[in-house]
């Protein structure tokens, strides 16, 4: 019971690392154009959009049988061979996009960071070869690394991301979130769409949740419903904190940035 209980809290923390990447930098300048009212009816549409077709991937999923769980597999008996084509490709070229933007950042900041406390000089390349073993190995390893490595990290980010927020809020000033005669810009937010749905771009490890649970459906909605909510709540926080200490117009502002 303590293992299956231990499952869900990694599954939970891989969902919602997945989700809290660095895409959430992207978040406060684009809501900046919108004001933190019609950001967070943004974010709370696309949140639910966004929970309900994982949702849904579910029970797709769990209808494969056996080790079948994967979107090729989904794909092939939901759209055929043609549909099959399609989304292998767009997978591929979603994951790879995502992995080489990682290693690139990571290994960057790796190689500036050891540079800084070290009298050692990689080149970033080789940070990002160091970077694809360790991280990789552990993906390759198995789902239980995954998880493992991750809880070590969100333990960290975790603990970041709540002193961050303790450390800003007594500097918000809250009239700024509601300023008075802003109209509704409604091409402000049909731009500000896109970007925001990144913040809850998990859907790709939910094949990988179901080979770790099992074909748990209980199990799944809740990491995806507690995943997603807490995602939510955290966006919507880190949204209000820097509107709210950061003017819209001024020589420090979001319109000189």
């Amino acid at each position: 019971m303590k293992t299956k209980k231990a499952s869900v809290l990694g599954c939970f923390l891989i969902l919602l690392g997945t989700a809290i990447g660095a895409g959430i930098l992207a978040l406060p300048m684009t809501a900046a154009s919108l004001h933190f009212p019609s950001a967070a009816m943004l974010l709370v549409a696309l949140w639910f959009i966004s929970t309900i077709s994982a949702l849904y991937l579910v029970e797709v999923n769990v209808a494969m049988p056996g080790d079948y769980h994967h979107f090729s597999t989904m794909a092939k008996a939901t759209l055929g061979r043609f549909g099959q084509a399609i989304i292998w490709v767009s997978c591929l070229l979603l994951l790879y996009s995502f992995t080489w933007a990682y290693f690139s950042g990571s290994g960057s900041l790796i190689s500036t960071l050891i540079q800084t406390h070290t009298s050692f000089h990689p080149s970033s390349a080789l940070c990002q070869i160091a970077f694809a073993i360790i991280f990789g190995g552990a993906v390759y390893w198995s789902t239980r690394a995954v998880d493992v490595l991750n809880r070590g990290l969100w333990s960290l980010k975790g603990l970041s991301i709540v002193v961050m927020f303790a450390l800003l809020f007594p500097k918000i000033h809250w009239e700024q979130l509601i300023p008075p005669h802003v109209p509704f810009a409604r091409h402000a937010i049909l731009l500000a769409a896109p970007i925001f749905v990144t913040a809850f771009g998990f859907h790709t490890v939910i094949p990988s949740l179901r080979g770790y649970l099992g074909p748990n459906v209980r199990k799944l909605r809740l990491v995806i419903i507690t995943g997603t909510s807490v995602a939510l709540v955290c966006y919507l926080i880190w949204i209000a904190a820097v509107i709210g200490i950061i003017p819209a117009t001024g020589p420090q502002s979001f319109a000189s940035l």
